[in-house]
């Protein structure tokens, strides 16, 4: 597919306007292809993969390596537990689905999200990623589901940098906390752009 044959899937689609711009921005003889492989914002590549040709089972895998890939930020105890738990029931479901598989990633999810609701944005990510599972959820539902894992994740990450930034002195570290924040933030949808390209990487069209 060619990026103006991409251009017009996507119009069909009705993209939003920045995923649109930045195709158009890229060269004409760029394919659909090399678009996904350089791409780096990881919610225009779930909004394609989820209304594309990716399962449910993929997207949950990406939501499930995009929460792992912040379960360090949570402090050791009944959180990171619980949301280990759900992150490994996301998993067992999208290996082998099925209504058993289904309740368990349910109920790891509840207990996740109930256990990060005034928590952790990381532990958000990996009750999102079992949400994915849910029984109602189609693959657009499950690229929600990772979008919403990938905000977490970067959240997270970006939470992480100012902390470590804010241990300077008050008026330096406002500054430097923001800079952090951007900073992280920007290697952390680098790095999920790259998670959802181990797990899909021919572009899902």
């Amino acid at each position: 597919m060619t990026r103006d044959e991409l251009l017009d899937w996507m119009a069909r689609h009705k993209a939003c306007d920045a995923a649109t711009e930045w195709v158009q921005a890229q060269p004409a003889e760029s394919t659909a292809q090399e678009l996904w492989m350089c791409c780096e914002e990881p919610g225009h590549m779930l909004w394609l993969a989820g209304r594309g040709t990716a399962t449910q089972a993929m997207l949950v895998c990406v939501a499930a390596d995009i929460a792992l890939s912040v379960q360090h930020l949570i402090p050791p105890g009944e959180l990171r537990d619980a949301s280990a738990r759900a992150i490994e029931a996301a998993l067992a479901w999208a290996d082998a689905p099925s209504e058993a598989t289904r309740a368990e990633a349910d109920a790891a999810a509840y207990v996740a999200y109930t256990a990060a609701y005034a928590a952790y944005a990381a532990a958000r990510a990996a009750a999102f990623a079992a949400y994915a599972v849910h029984a109602d959820a189609c693959a657009a539902d499950a690229a929600y589901a990772a979008y919403a894992a990938c905000a977490a994740a970067c959240a997270a990450a970006a939470q992480a940098a100012a902390q470590a930034a804010a241990q300077a002195a008050a008026a330096a570290a406002q500054a430097a906390a923001a800079a952090a924040q951007a900073a992280a933030q920007a290697v952390a949808r680098r790095d999920i752009c790259d998670l959802i390209r181990s797990r899909i990487p021919e572009v899902p069209l």
